[in-house]
């Protein structure tokens, strides 16, 4: 379970708003962690691929991101370690292994920054 709560802290890091996006070195040692994580992942999720269209549709999204790699733009890392921060998040959920993803508790490495205002709030 350890790795588990490991990776979902990856998972917490990856999926921060922008504002708080890890700096480019902390950002690709992020991504190497996430994709090692997910490799240990795919002979279960194989398992399920035929029987869970969550499980299938996580699979290619890695399969194309993989393949891919992050793209070569300003926010290449960034997006490739979010989508696969999301693609470990649906698998851990497809497999059972979420059981504590919403107890953050005191430890949490998730600090939200203020959200600008809600253009909801200007008259229209």
């Amino acid at each position: 379970m350890e790795a588990v709560q490991k990776a979902q802290a990856l998972v917490r890091r990856a999926l921060v708003p922008y504002a708080q996006k890890p700096e480019p070195v902390a950002l690709a040692r992020l991504a190497e962690e996430l994709f090692a994580y997910g490799q240990s992942l795919l002979a279960d999720a194989e398992k399920a691929r035929a029987s869970d269209p969550q499980v299938a549709g996580a699979l290619a999204d890695w399969e194309q991101l993989t393949v891919d790699g992050p793209s070569d733009s300003r926010l290449g890392t960034w997006n490739y370690a979010r989508g696969l921060a999301r693609v470990v998040r649906t698998l851990h959920r497809a497999l059972g292994l979420d059981e504590h993803e919403h107890d953050h508790g005191p430890e949490s490495e998730l600090r939200l920054a203020p959200m600008p205002p809600s253009f909801s709030l200007w008259p229209v």
